[in-house]
């Protein structure tokens, strides 16, 4: 329960810190409760938790303009065009599954090199 509201407390706050939204500062601390929520977990379970967040927050910000543009240039049907959506914003959460299956393994010694280390792959990979 405990890591489940930290990971819709996280896309909540991803979500209003898109472009566009009110407040983009709040990035910050959405990626606090990310990681949070990932420690103790399994690389199974930081993959899935990783790969379903990126997959929910690629769709928060393609949901207004990747089904309308397949719609307008394919001619294809709504149901066929969320479709593809959906695909493209699995396609687009992979990478971050992948390194929720590193997260776990990545660990040193001294706690801020582990926190760095796992930081920054998520910002270079991702």
């Amino acid at each position: 329960m405990h890591t489940r509201l930290l990971i819709l407390l996280s896309l909540i706050l991803t979500c209003l810190s898109n472009p566009g939204m009110p407040a983009p500062f709040l990035a910050w601390l959405a990626l606090v409760l990310l990681f949070v929520a990932l420690q103790g977990k399994t690389p199974l379970q930081c993959a899935a938790i990783l790969g379903g967040w990126a997959a929910v927050w690629w769709s928060s910000i393609t949901w207004s303009l990747l089904p309308t543009a397949f719609i307008s240039y394919s001619g294809a049907a709504s149901w066929q065009a969320i479709v593809v959506w959906l695909i493209v914003c699995c396609i687009l959460a992979a990478p971050y599954g992948f390194i929720g299956a590193l997260w776990p393994k990545i660990f040193f010694a001294n706690q801020w090199i582990t926190c760095f280390i796992r930081a920054a792959l998520f910002a270079v990979i991702a």
